[in-house]
């Protein structure tokens, strides 16, 4: 009798280890995964969906079920395990009068130990490193003891949800993965080498670029090479023929007063290029600063266009945009054999930034975590918008300031553009801003 109570205790404690590694398996798998795996015409995924679909049910079935686990063991436990230990520490004189309280302590406590450890840890370790699998194998069996138990769940369900809407709550709610949580799936799979750093900077990209504006991903004013039809016919041609893009704006006088974009490439292989230039302009898609960088790039797509001007809230010309702006919010910088880097480091390990380098990009490269002073308000978007931003005033060659332990150089100027700064990390980082 106390080998067949022994074994009861022992399944029971199985039991209930199946119960809490179906519960944490569920409750842990991706329903994305699930959902794939359904959609290969596995059975046991698409019951697991239907749980994930209905938590309160699979709540009350697991509860129902260690519920009666414990009465049981109750039962089987305890007093009727602990009788044959109590008789046999009774055989020793010394021990007679504390024997049961003895016996019963070593019993409870053994049992206490196997329910923890082959109850409740070891099959919660084992459903947390794969839980997918562990829940289509014992999804099944989870939904034959919810249907053998169904009054019993129903009624658990339905005193649940009543409690729910009495507190204000009508539904429990599950929130799907947020870009940050995806953020730090990235970060713990390059470190683990699940994903090169490449593949996690793409993606992290493609983030940044939902979040960006129009007037960010532009080719500001003041670098942008255009043609004015008030040059002459040699200023035009010499213009066309050192242009290093080939879409190039139109403007009489000036860019507020643009016309539209010729395709300088077109124009110089036709036999009088000055005399076509005017019949040859096109029309550009015209898009305010303000306008998310996703939708500018599917009205692109829709209008079939490679270049955008950008305006601001007067109509006054800001910047144009390109289809290879676009592709370079996304791949990062993409240097020509014309172009300059934005960003060089030094010898000594300092660096040479591009006043227009973006200041997500130059975070990137420092690994500046923290919020640069004026970048929750959206101040500017360049490095020299941040040395600007500082300042308080137009610099001067030689103008610097400290931010987030980095040093910030004004080495070179174009007008008043601030073309070439130099960052240096500071030994003994003190936040000052200093002409």
């Amino acid at each position: 009798m106390w080998l067949i109570n022994l074994t009861i205790v022992l399944l029971l404690i199985l039991a209930n280890g199946i119960f809490a590694m179906t519960e944490l398996a569920l409750l842990s798998s991706k329903k994305s995964k699930l959902q794939q795996y359904a959609d290969d015409g596995k059975k046991s995924a698409q019951i697991a969906l239907d749980f994930l679909e209905r938590p309160t049910d699979l709540l009350s079935t697991v509860q129902v079920g260690i519920t009666l686990i414990g009465i049981i063991n109750g039962a089987f436990g305890g007093a009727a395990l602990s009788a044959p230990l109590i008789d046999w520490l009774a055989g020793f004189e010394w021990l007679a009068p504390y024997a049961s309280t003895i016996g019963y302590v070593v019993v409870v406590t053994i049992i206490t130990y196997l329910s923890l450890v082959v109850g409740e840890l070891v099959p919660k370790r084992i459903a947390l490193v794969s839980p997918e699998r562990v829940t289509m194998i014992l999804a099944q069996p989870m939904r034959i003891f919810s249907s053998v138990l169904k009054p019993f769940i129903f009624i658990l369900s339905k005193s649940t949800s009543v409690i729910f809407r009495m507190i204000g709550l009508d539904r429990l709610q599950t929130e799907d993965e947020t870009e940050d949580e995806v953020k730090q799936l990235l970060i713990r799979g390059t470190k683990e080498g699940t994903f090169a750093t490449s593949e996690a900077e793409q993606v992290s990209r493609v983030f940044a670029f939902h979040d960006q504006l129009a007037y960010e991903l532009m080719e500001p004013r003041t670098v942008t090479e255009w043609i004015d039809l008030t040059d002459s016919p040699d200023e035009i041609l010499a213009d066309l023929r050192s242009a290093k893009h080939r879409n190039l704006p139109v403007g009489h006088g000036d860019l507020d007063h643009f016309v539209g974009y010729v395709d300088a490439k077109e124009i110089l292989a036709s036999e009088q290029p000055i005399a076509v230039i005017e019949s040859m302009i096109h029309t550009p898609l015209i898009v305010p600063k303000q306008l998310q960088a996703t939708v500018l790039l599917e009205r692109m797509r829709k209008e079939t266009v490679s270049i955008a001007f950008v305006l601001d809230e007067y109509g006054g010309f800001l910047g144009i945009i390109t289809l290879f702006d676009i592709l370079e919010a996304f791949v990062g910088e993409i240097s020509t054999v014309e172009e300059e880097p934005e960003l060089v480091q030094r010898t000594d390990g300092s660096y040479l930034a591009d006043g227009l380098l973006h200041i997500d990009d130059l975070k990137r490269v420092l690994d500046i975590k923290t919020e640069l002073p004026g970048e929750a308000k959206n101040s500017y978007h360049t490095v020299a918008g941040l040395v600007l931003y500082l300042l308080g005033e137009f610099p001067v060659r030689g103008s610097h300031v400290t931010s987030n332990g980095y040093r910030f150089e004004v080495v070179d100027l174009d007008g008043r553009r601030i073309d070439q700064i130099l960052i240096e990390r500071l030994e003994d980082p003190v936040d000052e801003t200093s002409l």
